[in-house]
């Protein structure tokens, strides 16, 4: 699969990102399509994503010196953002193909402080902690939301602060006010022409 490196600046600190080339990851898609292949999500990096890194640019200290996760983290920009401060980031998914991705961002850029792994929300391991918790654009599908909501509880009962960026849509709604009861702050910006929200959740 071709393959293109791309900048994503925030403040003072620039990412190199290894990405899919588009064309071919559309022609791998439709070739190999047997109706029961989802699409590759994970191939671009959404809005929300970068988002959550301005978000984290304005305020490192959430992640300064933390342990931080990132689940569902397709190309990892988050987390890559994040290992410039932290201690450790572990970055994500619950598919290879993107990790691996990840894997090459990550010696593009040096880092030393993050590794990848497959981690399925819908089986959370039991030894998981992280003090921080990235999420970003996971809550697209109402079919998940019981599933993504128990797991927020869970992590916020241990003490994990979450920080989750979203776009704006109609059919999260009902999830979202779900946990307005853990929000400790709320921000809004436009990104690439789509209004983001990023929540900061703690018990």
């Amino acid at each position: 699969m071709k393959t293109n490196t791309h900048q994503f600046i925030f403040g003072n600190i620039t990412i190199e990102l290894c990405m899919p080339d588009v064309t071919s990851i559309r022609n791998d898609y439709e070739t190999s399509n047997n109706n029961n292949t989802p699409f590759p999500f994970w191939a671009k990096v959404w809005p929300a994503s970068i988002g959550l890194c301005n978000f984290l640019s304005e305020n490192i200290e959430y992640v300064a010196d933390k342990k931080v996760v990132e689940i569902a983290a397709g190309l990892g920009l988050p987390s890559l953002y994040a290992a410039q401060v932290a201690s450790q980031v572990i970055c994500s998914d619950y598919l290879q193909q993107p990790l691996d991705f990840v894997n090459t961002s990550i010696k593009l850029n040096p880092l030393k402080n993050i590794s990848t792994t497959i981690i399925d929300w819908n089986f959370l391991p039991d030894d998981f902690n992280a003090d921080v918790l990235l999420l970003s654009d996971i809550n697209y599908d109402p079919i998940v939301f019981d599933v993504l909501y128990l797991m927020l509880d869970k992590l916020i009962q241990n003490n994990t602060t979450i920080i989750l960026a979203t776009p704006q849509r109609l059919i999260a709604k009902s999830f979202i006010e779900k946990l307005e009861h853990w929000c400790i702050v709320k921000t809004t910006q436009l990104v690439n022409d789509s209004w983001i929200s990023v929540f900061v959740l703690e018990g």
